[in-house]
Parts: structure tokens; sequence; C-alpha cells
């Protein structure tokens, strides 16, 4: 059985069909029209135009056998100049019309050609010159009075019927080809949602198919191309964490020797080099940690991610944030301004991560004598925690560039330990959980870092 293929036609041939159609409708419309015009005028609604030429081959007769006719017994629209000696001596044109009218009467005489409107009719006393044009009149009073001639609104008809039409044929022909182009608007979305995976739709339009391939093609090679960097991607994730986890192996042995060391008998000098061989083995487990959390990165399973009662976590984040204050010597207040509990979705280790990122950086830019404040609240539909410092604040480039991996920013307001990590791998969080990370100056001084969660609907 053989497999019957759709005919495909170009462009071209798309647009001489249209041309066709729209020609095809004007004739059709006129044919209507003519059909119309007869119909109306056998029903009588308006004169005979063959009755009207027929009077008027009678009129001229009457005219030319009688030299006594009355001229104002003519028609409305009918104009009459006769000629004796070469001059007009009776008329009822206008200055300007007699004097066509005598061009009309040397043109005859000397064999010319005369415009089929204007009669030259030869008396026995004189020459009739008669301009006469019979127009089609309605048969019905209201009609005579109300509308335009019947020539008029046949045509004016005519022009509002193929106006119509082609508007109509035209919006017909665009939906059409908006539809074969709907293939080509699709797989452009397609790929911009990175979606690749998908055949391409063909049309019955050769140019379309054209152009639907090339895009074919560069989807293939972008999904090549994306292929290759989540590869790549992966490999390179895989190798941080085995470097990381072979690193962690002799850090573990060195703290432990070190700590061993401090047991033992050592002279003030001796334990000043322990504690800071500590203080630094410290530094490269924090960093280790950091690097850890960022080759995550982006990869958040978003499905882990559960709903989270608020009053649940700020009550846990509150015990860790005051552990922290005691332990670095600090003020941080903790205010509530919520007054019921909200739920949104997110991972509450995860957040507590986030938050104690925001926090830790508000001690480290900020005075030792300067209070934190922490503020749990609702915002445009938002869990918002805000964390306040008194510190420098943000310069201009921070405020672009911190949430960017390995940023330290100005290096008279950093410390050794800021790894540059910490805002980025918040970030990071914060967007897992479909929230938004905003960095601000306060007014008057220091710093505002705020995390905002959609409220979830439950």
């Amino acid at each position: 059985m053989k497999i019957k293929r759709k005919r495909r036609h170009s462009l071209k041939y798309i647009f001489v069909k249209y041309f066709i159609f729209v020609i095809s409708s004007f004739l059709s419309a006129l044919f209507i029209f003519i059909l119309f015009g007869n119909v109306i005028i056998k029903l009588g609604v308006v004169q005979d135009p063959y009755i009207l030429e027929k009077n008027e081959e009678l009129l001229k007769r009457e005219i030319e056998k009688n030299a006594d006719f009355d001229f104002s017994k003519l028609p409305s629209e009918a104009l009459y100049a006769l000629i004796k000696n070469d001059e007009i001596f009776e008329s009822n044109m206008t200055k300007k019309e007699q004097k066509e009218a005598l061009h009309i009467y040397f043109s005859k005489l000397s064999g010319e050609e005369i415009p089929i409107f204007y009669n030259v009719i030869e008396r026995k006393e004189d020459i009739c010159i008669l301009l006469y044009e019979p127009k089609i009149r309605y048969t019905i009073p209201w009609m005579e009075k109300f509308l335009p001639d019947f020539e008029v609104l046949i045509l004016l008809l005519l022009a509002i019927t193929c106006i119509a039409e082609f508007m109509l044929i035209t919006l017909l022909f665009s939906r059409k080809l908006k539809k074969r182009l709907s293939s080509i608007i699709e797989l452009t979305e397609k790929i911009k949602e990175q979606d690749l995976d998908f055949q391409a739709k063909r049309t019955d339009i050769t140019e379309l198919n054209d152009v639907i391939d090339s895009i074919d093609s560069m989807k293939e090679a972008f999904k090549e191309s994306l292929i290759k960097n989540w590869s790549m991607e992966q490999t390179k994730r895989e190798q941080i964490a085995a470097l990381a986890h072979d690193i962690k192996t002799p850090l573990t042995v060195i703290r432990g020797n070190t700590e061993l060391l401090s047991l033992t008998e050592l002279s003030d000098r001796q334990k000043d080099f322990v504690n800071y061989s500590l203080n630094n083995i410290d530094r490269v487990e924090l960093l280790l940690k950091n690097l850890s959390e960022l080759n995550k990165g982006k990869n958040i399973d978003k499905d882990l991610h559960a709903v989270l009662a608020t009053d649940k976590f700020i009550t846990q984040i509150g015990e860790e944030i005051k552990a922290l204050a005691i332990a670095k010597r600090r003020s941080i207040n903790i205010i509530n301004k919520l007054y019921a509990n909200i739920y949104i979705n997110a991972d509450i280790d995860l957040l507590n991560r986030a938050v104690m990122n925001i926090v830790s950086n508000a001690i480290n830019y900020s005075e030792k004598d300067t209070d934190i404040e922490v503020d749990f609240s609702l915002a445009d539909k938002c869990f918002l925690i805000k964390c306040i410092d008194k510190g420098r604040g943000f310069s201009k480039e921070d405020l672009k560039k911190a949430k960017e991996q390995f940023y330290r920013g100005d290096k008279s307001r950093s410390n050794t330990e800021h790894s540059g990590l910490g805002l980025s791998i918040t970030d990071d969080i914060v967007s897992s959980f479909g929230g938004e990370l905003r960095l601000e100056n306060n007014t008057d001084s220091g710093a505002s870092v705020s995390i905002l969660i959609p409220v979830a609907d439950i």
C-alpha cells in the first residue's frame, strides 16, 4: 500500500493562488451586480435603459422634423443650443457650455469626430446642438428623493462588496499562513526552553520547510553542545567532590596529631604555634565545606522541598543565631513581626544554612560594638527574613557582584576568612525555593540582606 504524501507548494504558488482568488471574487461580484441590476430593471424599480435610449432617438427625430418644437419640454438634464449663421440665437447652456457647443458645431462642419454625448441635428432653418445623457431614474418616488443615482448606488455597493471580499479572503489566507508558521514558532519556543527532544513538524510550503530544516540543524548542534557542556560540568563536579574527599583524610590526621600535640607540655610560644595551626585547620575545613556546597550549586533537588511552618523554623533558627551571637560575643536582636503562622515550600536545613550565611556576613562586616537585627515578617505575599547591620554597607561594585562565586569585595572591608562563597550559595538555595535574595544599603548606615520566599498555597 502506497503512503500518500502531502503535496508541497512554494510561497509563489500560495500568493498566485491568493491573487487568483481575489480577482475571481471581484469578477463574481461584478457578475452578481449586473444580474441584480437586470432584476431591478425587470421588476420596474428603475427605468429600462433600452426604453430611455429609444426615447432619446424619438426625441432627436422630433427636434429634426418639427421646426416649432417646444424646447421647454426637454428633460431637465438635456442642454441645447440653436445655431444660425454660425451664431447661437437660443440656448439653455451657460456661456462656457455655449462656447463648447460652437466648437462642436465647427468640428462637425470640418468633418472631425465629436464626443458621443453631443448630437448635431440639422433642421430646416437652423442647427441644434443637443447634449443629452439619459439617466436611469427610480420609478418609486421616495427612492428618487433619498437614494443617490442608480449608477452611483450600484458602483458604491460594488466597491463595498469588493472591499469586504478582499478583507475576508486576506483574513482566511493569513490564518492558513499563520497556521503553517506555527510550526516555526513552536520550534523556537521549545529551543528557548531547552526542550530539544522533539521532532520538527513539516508544512506543505517549501520555503518554510527550508527554514524549519535550518532551525532543526541548529537545534541538533545546540543539543550536542549542551550535552558536551553538561558532561564536562558533571565531570568537574565529580573531580571536585573526589578532591575534597581526598583532602579531608590527611586533614583529619593533621588535626588529630595537632590536638594530641596540644595535650603535651609545651612552651607558650609552642602553644601559640599549635593554636595557630588548629585555627588554620578550621579555615581549611570551612573552605572544604563551602566548596562542597558550591559543587552542589544549581543541582539542589527541589523534590526534597516540603511545606514548612514558619513558627517552627523561626524557633529553630533563633536558637542557632543566639548560639552564634554568644560564640562571637555579639548582640543580635531577633524580631518576629508575624501575627500568624504561615507556610512556605522549602527545605529547613538548606534554609537554615542560607540564614546563617547572611547572619555570619553581618557579623564579619560590622563593628563589634554594634547591634545586628534579624526580622521575620510578611511582605508582598512572601516570607521575609531581613538581616540588618551597622557596618560600612555595600559599594556599588558589591551590589552588582556580591552574589558571584569567589567575589570578596573591597579588601579594606574583607577578612582573610571570607571565601567569597557565602552569598553565592545562599542565592542558589533561595532560588531553588522560588525566592529572591536582595542586597541593599540602609538609609542611615550599614547594609540589609533580605531573603524572600513565596507563601505556599495550602
